[in-house]
């Protein structure tokens, strides 16, 4: 849900991808979450952080405490963050996908207002 999200919100700006220590199917109330909230779902599939072995990364974002275990020292990671984010699939209450989504939304826009702002600044102080 993260990767389409920043996708959305910021896809000009990012090269953006996605994968697990685990990966399985895209759980198909992610995608009903992403629809409703008008995102395209087309593209997703789900991945082995294996596939991405050897790639530099300006940003490595663990979403999850047992991501963040298995990938603390991301290898090629400029920057790591880690997010610990409930699992959806394991909240309680009547929308667990989208109360993720909407978290993970309202955490994108300040990463994106803090990073963006920093690759914008010049390298050189102007004086």
């Amino acid at each position: 849900m993260a990767q389409a999200l920043l996708i959305h919100r910021a896809g000009d700006h990012y090269e953006v991808h996605s994968a697990g220590t685990q990966p399985d199917a895209v759980d198909v109330r992610a995608i009903d979450a992403l629809e409703k909230f008008g995102l395209d779902t087309n593209d997703l599939v789900s991945k082995s952080v294996n596939v991405f072995e050897g790639q530099v990364f300006d940003y490595v974002i663990t979403l999850c405490d047992k991501a963040n275990n298995e990938c603390r020292s991301y290898p090629n990671a400029v920057k790591q963050l880690a997010w610990d984010f409930p699992d959806p699939k394991e909240r309680s209450g009547s929308n667990p996908f989208s109360t993720t989504l909407n978290e993970l939304n309202n955490r994108l826009s300040m990463f994106i207002s803090v990073s963006y702002t920093h690759l914008t600044l010049p390298t050189t102080p102007y004086v």
